[in-house]
């Protein structure tokens, strides 16, 4: 479902928001830092896809993130970004929303969106260091990360934390940890 979830929310982008230029995906448990963000868009003028590289990710045919071989045969998963937060311009919007009729839809929602989707009509996710990796939780060296704007985000960040980091930004808090 959160293949699909995903697909429906760029299809309703690009149906009703023609007009922005970037779209942020992020996970519901993903703390982002969107003026920073903002701050940087305008030197990745060129991008299409940006986010937190993974390649050559091994397929997982057990446990939670399981595709059995009938699903996607290849041992690895194409380049992707991590789901838990990327970027994509309003160029490539509806060349992926296009795609998806016609590729059959793969439970890990980022492989699929971000790896073959982007990958039949041609793109691909370019690594940015500043997007955090899906296991960029809210570590005290990873909040120091974020405070000192050395990344964008955080994953896996509980909602009773998310005031916490919210008012530590706001504050202009900087680490020395680092």
């Amino acid at each position: 479902n959160l293949t699909l979830k995903s697909i429906f929310g760029l299809q309703w982008t690009r149906d009703y928001c023609s007009q922005v230029k970037y779209i942020l995906k992020t996970d519901d448990d993903t703390y982002f830092n969107l003026p920073v963000l903002l701050q940087q868009l305008p030197s990745l003028s060129n991008i299409s896809l940006l986010g937190s590289l993974n390649s050559n990710a091994p397929v997982q045919r057990q446990g939670l993130w399981q595709v059995n071989q009938a699903q996607f045969p290849q041992p690895t998963y194409p380049p992707y970004c991590s789901g838990c937060a990327y970027v994509l311009n309003q160029d490539i919007l509806s060349a992926l929303v296009t795609a998806a009729k016609s590729i059959p839809m793969l439970p890990i929602e980022d492989v699929y969106v971000t790896g073959l989707l982007a990958h039949s009509i041609g793109e691909q996710c370019k690594h940015a260091t500043h997007f955090p990796y899906w296991y960029m939780g809210p570590s005290p060296k990873h909040i120091c990360l974020l405070l000192n704007e050395r990344i964008f985000g955080l994953h896996n960040v509980p909602y009773e934390s998310v005031y916490y980091i919210y008012s530590k930004i706001n504050s202009g808090h900087r680490c020395n940890i680092l």
